[in-house]
């Protein structure tokens, strides 16, 4: 009576009779959830396909799963990430001046209105007025930095992946979308083929 949700559940039912729908066959990982359970922008049907965002926090993924329908039941076709292949080294947008306790956090000058971004890290430009405060505080001396200039701290982001929110297929190639990159895969094997960073 009081149950409790433990993980995503994808049905398949017969609906040929409205009051009596039929359970035909379920795909469940055991644990997980999906943005396709509150956001039915996120579940993607092409083509015998469904193709849903997927987190499991069992084992830190974050990816889709593509699941094969049919009248005769749900198969796992296979699952895609937005891990980085390899470890690419984060290149800073501007001057370092610090870097704090082995790369936690990097403080940088950079000039008013330039991009700040740094993969793998979150960045966060310091108030003008409280800089040179902040500055003191990551082991920088306030008397070496400019007036017309923003300090800047990045702070490493843990490898934290952010989850696919959409996906959609172009010819025979699935796309997916998270915060972080737009992707292109095989849509038969999955196989990534590119991948365009964001920010």
């Amino acid at each position: 009576e009081e149950g409790r949700p433990t993980g995503t559940k994808v049905t398949l039912f017969d609906v040929s009779d409205l009051d009596a729908p039929v359970d035909l066959a379920t795909w469940s990982p055991g644990g997980g959830h999906s943005g396709a359970e509150w956001d039915h922008h996120a579940f993607l049907w092409w083509d015998g396909r469904a193709v849903l965002p997927f987190e499991d926090w069992r084992n830190d993924e974050h990816g889709a799963v593509v699941l094969r329908v049919s009248d005769s039941g749900i198969t796992e076709e296979g699952r895609i990430d937005h891990h980085d292949a390899e470890m690419i080294e984060p290149v800073p947008p501007c001057p370092v001046v610090s870097i704090v306790d082995d790369g936690v956090p990097v403080v940088m000058i950079c000039d008013p209105g330039a991009p700040t971004s740094m993969r793998g890290h979150w960045c966060e430009p310091l108030p003008r007025e409280e800089s040179k405060w902040w500055a003191e505080e990551f082991g920088v001396d306030p008397e070496t930095l400019p007036a017309d200039r923003d300090v800047v701290v990045c702070w490493p982001d843990g490898g934290n992946v952010r989850p696919i929110q959409r996906t959609l297929v172009i010819g025979d190639r699935l796309w997916s979308y998270s915060w972080q990159r737009v992707q292109e895969n095989a849509l038969d094997g999955l196989e990534r083929r590119q991948v365009v960073t964001l920010g």
